[in-house]
């Protein structure tokens, strides 16, 4: 067995919050609602699986920051304890520079 590259650990993060976003009900404070941001986690997993210059999902690099869409959506939907794990992971992942560059993230 191989060991996972960052592409699918980045991947795999990305379901795994996707699972929970679209899981989650609307509520009156987060400005993005989980329908909006489960398309832009769709998105992201696209651009990963197959990164195109210009095609890096608009707001990708927000999602997951302290008090952004996803954090708000995870305290408005009790899943915030997965949150901070979800985040950490995501940070640590070299693949997450393609949503800051807009990039493949190939170095």
């Amino acid at each position: 067995m191989t060991a996972p590259t960052d592409i699918n650990i980045m991947r795999d993060i990305l379901a795994k919050t996707l699972a929970l976003v679209i899981t989650s009900k609307n509520s009156g404070w987060p400005d993005e609602q989980p329908d909006e941001c489960a398309e832009t986690l769709r998105r992201m997993i696209d651009f990963v699986t197959d990164p195109q210059p210009g095609k890096c999902p608009e707001f990708a690099a927000i999602q997951f920051l302290p008090t952004g869409p996803i954090q708000e959506i995870a305290m408005a939907n009790g899943w915030h304890d997965a949150y901070p794990m979800l985040a950490d992971a995501y940070d640590k992942s070299e693949t997450r520079s393609c949503f800051f560059s807009g990039s493949s993230g190939q170095h």
